[in-house]
């Protein structure tokens, strides 16, 4: 296996706050355990230096996960 297959995906915190359509001050209500928008499957970003960014497969299944809640509370009606 090359190198490059071995490298993780990530995506910028501010391209991941417009991929998921919120504002990047409700996206750290999200991640915030004392805010009523706390949602804990919410994934964690990290920083490089002053930057921020999301690893891109867990904003991918957050996302995911957020469609299959949508779509079982849709059958369930």
């Amino acid at each position: 296996m090359d190198k490059l297959s071995q490298l993780t995906s990530i995506t910028p915190l501010l391209e991941g706050v417009r991929q998921y359509h919120k504002s990047k001050s409700t996206v750290y209500d999200m991640l915030n355990p004392n805010s009523a928008r706390y949602d804990p499957d919410m994934p964690v970003p990290f920083k490089i230096g002053r930057n921020s960014f999301f690893v891109t497969e867990e904003l991918e299944r957050f996302i995911q996960k957020k469609i299959a809640t949508r779509a079982k509370a849709r059958s369930a009606v």
